[in-house]
């Protein structure tokens, strides 16, 4: 590994570290370039360090700190049940041998496809807005 490549990569990384966080960690629980086990893991881990609902209260996430011996599932956290809380999914599946089988994990992951991210609204947005010459109109 070069050590100044490997420095510099670290750095950047650590300047995008919100998506690893508690609460969009879970996202990663329905991405298939992740391994099954290694998903499962995330699944269990979840499971087992959920907090109350009615103690999560809203603001702004942590941002974790990579290292170089980091792996997925550290960053999972109490508050890595507020994917499931919002969509009123219960976590119990998780549990289940074959969790990644379950309605419920399908109907989340159908879900997840009709996403788009935010960052690329807001980018193409604020793109429009500033252009000179460029005018959006409503109809």
């Amino acid at each position: 590994v070069h050590s100044a490549a490997s420095t510099k990569a670290c750095a950047v990384l650590n300047r995008h570290t919100w998506y690893l966080t508690e609460e969009l960690l879970p996202l990663s629980l329905f991405n298939d370039d992740i391994s099954l086990d290694e998903r499962t893991l995330l699944a269990r881990t979840i499971l087992l360090q959920q907090i109350p609902a009615e103690e999560i209260t809203i603001r702004k996430p942590t941002l974790p700190l990579i290292k170089k011996e980091s792996k997925l599932v550290d960053f999972v956290g109490g508050r890595s049940r507020v994917l499931f809380d919002l969509l009123k999914v219960p976590l119990d599946f998780l549990g289940d041998d074959d969790w990644h089988q379950h309605p419920d994990y399908t109907t989340v992951k159908d879900g997840l496809r009709n996403l788009s991210p935010l960052n690329d609204s807001a980018e193409r947005a604020l793109a429009l807005a500033t252009t000179p010459g460029v005018m959006a109109t409503l109809r």
